[in-house]
């Protein structure tokens, strides 16, 4: 079964946008997990101030490297197929 003619680039780019969206939502989700710990550590903190200090400094060494991490992998090209030793040349 085929399609007509560039309706694989058109599939190829809808799964690039998807992509995008969910790193994207997942990167959201994780940050207000991140803020939600630190809200409660803050509000419920024993008295040492130290504690919610270090955590904050945590999460913040983590957003940035969770940051850093998306950033690499969105800016990595998507694997060419055409290219790969995956896929058979004989496709036609």
């Amino acid at each position: 079964l085929r399609g007509p003619d560039g309706s694989m680039n058109t599939a190829v780019d809808g799964i690039l946008l998807e992509f995008e969206l969910a790193s994207r939502l997942f990167s959201r989700c994780v940050q207000a997990l991140m803020l939600t710990a630190l809200a409660y550590f803050y509000l419920h903190h024993t008295g040492y101030w130290s504690t919610p200090l270090l955590l904050t400094a945590l999460l913040y060494g983590l957003h940035r490297m969770m940051a850093r991490r998306i950033e690499v992998v969105e800016s990595t090209p998507p694997l060419d197929l055409r290219q790969s030793r995956l896929i058979s040349a004989d496709l036609g």
